[in-house]
Formats: structure tokens, sequence, C-alpha cells
């Protein structure tokens, strides 16, 4: 059964660790993040952004991970990651994700409080927790620039922010980017320990892809229990399929997919911090 996410990072909170969300949008990536979860020992998030339903529609993804996680020994929700339209978000919940985010970061504070707010009320409609976004991050794409110290999130305003909306879960921006990291990513671990104390709430780091694992599990000690990952897991899937496809002629397509499968759940497991 599917479980709400702020249940799954505050079993984390309690023994000083976090819980991964894996990016998803078909069969395979959900398939990779749950061996991940198993091969590991523990729960995880299944993160479909509102940038996928190309890819597949919220029914389609919440029906495969509803069948999928009945026999899985750990903990699972279903994330709706970096949503900017309300009416997405109540389509998601309406079908079965437990989780969901709220991205007004591009917006003004006051208009970012005033539509998270709004979708306070439909995650609690159908008993989903949510996240909000506070600070400056890039596209979620991996394009545009990385943010400057100028659009970290401020913590005096994000105190305000928790206050305001009462979200679940915070994502931050403290030198975290969407994408690959130009250079070696500087978090900013004092920005971290002051969110932590001021929001007194589950932090959430998105961009965690090469994101080195000493300073993973430094920014967990300093408040983050949610980290997002994906570049990383789909630019090794491309590569690890080009290598197949190379290694052998008329490479048939269930045994690419079972191949790629396998690199993206190793790569997966490298992240339970």
């Amino acid at each position: 059964m599917l479980e709400r996410g702020d249940q799954l990072v505050r079993s984390a909170a309690k023994i000083g660790s976090c819980v991964p969300a894996f990016t998803i949008y078909n069969l395979e990536t959900m398939q990779a993040a749950l061996e991940a979860s198993r091969l590991a020992g523990r729960d995880v998030i299944l993160a479909f952004g509102a940038g996928y339903l190309e890819n597949a529609d919220f029914d389609v993804i919440a029906r495969m991970a509803d069948s999928l996680v009945r026999k899985h020994p750990y903990r699972v929700a279903l994330h709706l990651d970096h949503c900017r339209s309300l009416k997405l978000l109540k389509e998601a919940a309406r079908v079965g994700f437990t989780s969901l985010m709220y991205d007004g970061s591009g917006d003004d504070f006051a208009l970012n409080v005033q539509e998270t707010r709004e979708a306070r009320i439909i995650a609690d409609q159908y008993n989903c927790s949510l996240e909000g976004e506070l600070g400056g991050l890039n596209n979620e794409d991996g394009t545009g620039d990385a943010p400057t110290i100028a659009l970290y999130t401020d913590p005096v305003l994000a105190h305000r922010y928790v206050q305001e909306t009462n979200v679940d879960i915070l994502a931050v921006s403290v030198g975290n980017a969407h994408g690959e990291y130009k250079g070696a990513p500087h978090i900013s671990l004092d920005r971290l320990r002051e969110l932590r104390d001021r929001t007194s709430i589950p932090l959430a780091l998105h961009g965690s892809s090469g994101i080195p694992s000493a300073t993973l599990t430094e920014a967990v000690a300093c408040g983050i229990r949610k980290i997002n990952v994906n570049t990383e897991v789909a630019l090794a899937a491309t590569a690890h399929a080009r290598h197949m496809l190379a290694e052998k002629d008329k490479l048939r397509m269930e045994a690419l997919c079972k191949g790629i499968r396998a690199e993206m759940a190793r790569i997966m497991g490298t992240y339970f911090i």
C-alpha cells in the first residue's frame, strides 16, 4: 500500500537518515527504484514530475505503482514532483498519488504562499502530504543557470512560509541545482543548519545527482530528510544502452530494458544515505 511521503521522511528523521526520491516515468524506472529499495532494505519515494505527462498519464503511473508495491517489503510513497498547476495537483491526488509538491518558487513570496495554501487544501482533501519550495533553482530538466547565493532560501522567509502554508516538507536552495554540475557542487551547510532550526520540518534537497556522498551525509546531518535524484540515473541508463547496443548486433528490446533497469537500480542504490 502506498503511503504519504511525510510519514517516510519523519521516520527517517528519527534515525538521522533520509529517503531518496527517484524520478520515474515508466515501468522500468519504477521497477529499478523498487529493486534498489529492496536491496538497501529501505523505504523509497517514487517521484513523477509533472513535466513527464508526455511519457505517461497520472492514472497509468498510479495504477502501476499500486500494483508493484503490494508485495514490496518496504514503504513506498508516490510523489508528484515540481507541479505548478493546482488542477494537475488535484488530478494526481484523485487517482492515487500520496505525496504532492506545489512549486511556486518562481513566483513572488506572497503568491507562492497563496497558491501553496490552496495546494494544502487539496492535499488534505485526499490525505496526501505536501511539499513546497522556497528559493531559486534552475529548470527541472537542468537547463538554465545554477542558483547564485542571492537565490538561496532565506531562513527568515522560510520560517514565515512554513507557518503560513503548513507544508510538511520544504524544498530548499543552498547551492544545489538540477542537471549536471559544471564544477564541484558547494552546498552551504551553514544555511542548511539555519533553515533546519528556523523551520523545524523535514527539508528536501533537489538536484542531488552528482553531489558527493560525503557531502550528502553532511547535509542529512543538517536536516535534509529527502534527496531527489534524476540526472545521474537517466544518463547512466542511456550510456548503458549505448554500451549494450554496441556489444551485440540485433539486441532485442526486452534484453535492453532488463539491462538498463539493472544499471539504474545499481546507481540508485548508492543514494541510500
